[in-house]
Protein backbone atom coordinates (compact mmCIF):
# COMPACT_ATOMS: atom_id res chain seq x y z
CA UNK A 1 0.00 0.00 0.00
CA UNK A 2 3.04 2.46 0.91
CA UNK A 3 4.34 1.78 -2.18
CA UNK A 4 1.50 2.57 -4.57
CA UNK A 5 0.83 6.01 -2.42
CA UNK A 6 4.94 6.89 -3.17
CA UNK A 7 4.10 5.87 -6.86
CA UNK A 8 1.03 7.92 -6.97
CA UNK A 9 2.77 10.90 -5.17
CA UNK A 10 5.52 11.02 -7.95
CA UNK A 11 3.47 10.53 -10.94
CA UNK A 12 1.17 13.45 -9.57
CA UNK A 13 3.23 15.39 -8.48
CA UNK A 14 4.97 15.68 -12.45
CA UNK A 15 0.87 16.37 -13.80
CA UNK A 16 0.00 19.15 -11.25
CA UNK A 17 3.02 21.00 -11.34
CA UNK A 18 1.82 22.13 -14.86
CA UNK A 19 -1.56 23.56 -12.75
CA UNK A 20 0.63 25.61 -10.68
CA UNK A 21 -0.12 29.98 -10.36
CA UNK A 22 1.84 31.97 -13.29
CA UNK A 23 4.96 33.60 -12.02
CA UNK A 24 6.33 30.49 -10.17
CA UNK A 25 9.72 29.28 -11.35
CA UNK A 26 9.69 25.75 -12.49
CA UNK A 27 10.94 24.63 -8.70
CA UNK A 28 8.43 26.45 -6.62
CA UNK A 29 6.16 24.87 -9.30
CA UNK A 30 7.24 21.60 -8.68
CA UNK A 31 6.92 21.45 -5.42
CA UNK A 32 3.55 23.54 -5.10
CA UNK A 33 2.35 20.32 -7.80
CA UNK A 34 3.44 17.70 -5.47
CA UNK A 35 1.97 19.28 -2.35
CA UNK A 36 -1.47 19.61 -4.04
CA UNK A 37 -0.83 16.32 -5.40
CA UNK A 38 -0.10 14.68 -2.46
CA UNK A 39 -2.99 15.91 -0.47
CA UNK A 40 -5.41 15.59 -3.04
CA UNK A 41 -4.14 12.16 -2.92
CA UNK A 42 -4.89 11.76 0.97
CA UNK A 43 -8.43 13.72 0.78
CA UNK A 44 -9.50 10.81 -1.36
CA UNK A 45 -7.96 7.92 0.31
CA UNK A 46 -9.43 9.39 3.75
CA UNK A 47 -12.90 10.07 1.66
CA UNK A 48 -13.09 6.46 0.19
CA UNK A 49 -12.15 5.02 3.63
CA UNK A 50 -8.93 3.59 3.03
CA UNK A 51 -7.10 5.61 5.81
CA UNK A 52 -8.15 7.54 8.44
CA UNK A 53 -7.99 11.09 9.36
CA UNK A 54 -4.60 11.36 11.88
CA UNK A 55 -2.94 9.03 9.30
CA UNK A 56 -3.35 10.98 6.60
CA UNK A 57 -2.41 15.05 8.76
CA UNK A 58 0.86 12.76 9.76
CA UNK A 59 1.80 11.49 6.23
CA UNK A 60 1.46 14.95 5.09
CA UNK A 61 3.27 16.58 8.21
CA UNK A 62 6.01 13.87 7.58
CA UNK A 63 6.06 14.84 3.94
CA UNK A 64 5.98 18.68 4.53
CA UNK A 65 9.26 18.65 6.82
CA UNK A 66 11.26 16.06 4.66
CA UNK A 67 10.83 18.15 1.48
CA UNK A 68 11.69 21.50 3.25
CA UNK A 69 15.00 19.91 4.02
CA UNK A 70 15.74 19.15 0.85
CA UNK A 71 18.97 20.54 -0.76
CA UNK A 72 18.20 23.83 -2.80
CA UNK A 73 14.42 23.94 -1.72
CA UNK A 74 15.16 27.31 0.26
CA UNK A 75 13.61 29.60 -2.49
CA UNK A 76 10.85 27.35 -2.45
CA UNK A 77 9.56 26.91 0.91
CA UNK A 78 6.42 29.13 0.44
CA UNK A 79 5.53 27.35 -2.67
CA UNK A 80 5.08 24.69 -0.35
CA UNK A 81 3.25 26.58 2.00
CA UNK A 82 0.95 28.11 -0.56
CA UNK A 83 0.22 24.34 -1.59
CA UNK A 84 -0.57 23.16 2.04
CA UNK A 85 -3.42 26.38 2.38
CA UNK A 86 -4.86 26.15 -1.15
CA UNK A 87 -5.05 22.14 -0.82
CA UNK A 88 -6.62 22.44 3.29
CA UNK A 89 -9.41 25.07 1.51
CA UNK A 90 -10.76 22.76 -1.10
CA UNK A 91 -14.09 21.66 -0.41
CA UNK A 92 -13.56 17.93 -0.29
CA UNK A 93 -10.44 18.54 1.71
CA UNK A 94 -11.88 20.78 4.06
CA UNK A 95 -11.49 19.31 7.90
CA UNK A 96 -9.38 16.55 6.44
CA UNK A 97 -5.69 18.25 6.32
Amino acid sequence: MKVLLLLSVLLLSAGTSKAAPDGMTPDEAYWYGSMVGIGNLLCIQVLEGDIDIDTAKKYLQSWVTQAKQQPNVDDSHLAIDFGLQNISKDPECKGIL
